[in-house]
């Protein structure tokens, strides 16, 4: 499991914690300070997250909340479609809100972790991405199911941070998603994640690395398996067969494939034997010479002809 450092502040620091990947600023709600575009450049750091502060939720409209988060992240930030924020719950527990403002933060494509104190979070159910509580000391992600962030430590200027490195951050470097949410080239993409097909009654997941999709096998679609690589990203069946079209096989895949097309060759090939085998030995000796072959790249097999 990687993690990332980051930090979240109130207001932008004058410096950074070294080493730090991930900022945490706030986009509105019951917070003291909105962060301004040029607060959020004036970091330096990698990777954004927009926070959202509803401490009070009471009265308040999940849905309505989560659009103006948004529009306020993707119009005035400009992050796109796809990436991470947070709801900062402090010790509020409202299940109903909280549904709501995941469930708006889903219909957009985007992602979103539920912050508070331990006592309190977790009477609320989680965002599409999972939990971030707050744990003083922690030297590691809060053991409990869900968990994708950890707050660590409370500062005069800024508090302290672990986040899974798979998770869907604003990567403000490249002006992209981070990592799992950007599915247009999943061949590029150096950490596995993990996809599920909408409106799949089954609950199927399927791990994708390097391009290669495999099944996941039901027994560790749990909450520590998708802890490992992020959330499933949902998309849409049409997606999803795209992806399987255009993803390279896998070394086994190619191995096989090339064995059988050699095969096929050598049993329409007329050969010239020399050493007194006929030629059904001669093929039978290389099929089997073929077969101790392996290969440790995958690679796109296009065509094998005889």
């Amino acid at each position: 499991m990687s993690l990332d450092s980051g930090y979240d502040a109130a207001y932008p620091v004058s410096r950074p914690p070294a080493g730090a990947k991930v900022v945490l600023g706030y986009l509105g709600g019951n917070t003291p300070h909105v962060w301004t575009l040029a607060e959020w450049k004036s970091q330096g750091v990698q990777f954004w997250v927009g926070i959202w502060t509803r401490s009070n939720p009471g009265g308040y409209n999940g849905t309505t909340e989560a659009a103006k988060a948004l529009a306020y992240w993707h119009n005035v930030i400009g992050a796109p479609r796809g990436t991470l924020i947070a709801l900062d719950l402090e010790t509020a527990q409202d299940a109903g809100f909280v549904d709501a403002f995941v469930a708006e933060v889903a219909r957009q494509g985007d992602f979103v972790v539920d912050y508070g104190s331990v006592g309190f979070l977790f009477g609320n159910p989680p965002g599409n991405a999972g939990y971030w509580p707050a744990s003083l000391g922690a030297v590691n992600l809060y053991n409990h199911p869900h968990v994708v962030a950890t707050q660590t430590a409370f500062g005069p200027s800024y508090d302290t941070d672990l986040l899974l490195a798979s998770l869907p951050f604003y990567d403000s470097f490249t002006g992209k998603v981070n990592g799992p949410a950007d599915t247009t080239t999943p061949e590029e993409n150096d950490m596995p994640y993990l996809l599920k097909i909408q409106g799949d009654t089954t609950g199927a997941i399927y791990e994708v690395d390097a391009g290669v999709i495999t099944h996941v096998p039901d027994a560790v679609t749990n909450v520590s398996y998708q802890g490992k690589f992020g959330a499933p990203l949902e998309v849409s069946a049409a997606d999803f067969a795209n992806l399987q079209a255009a993803a390279p096989l896998s070394a086994a895949a190619v191995e096989t494939a090339v064995q059988a097309g050699v095969v096929a060759g050598l049993a329409g090939a007329n050969l010239t034997v020399q050493g007194g085998l006929t030629q059904a030995e001669a093929q039978a000796a290389f099929t089997a010479a073929l077969a101790t072959v392996s290969f440790s790249e995958t690679s796109t097999l296009t065509a094998v002809t005889g």
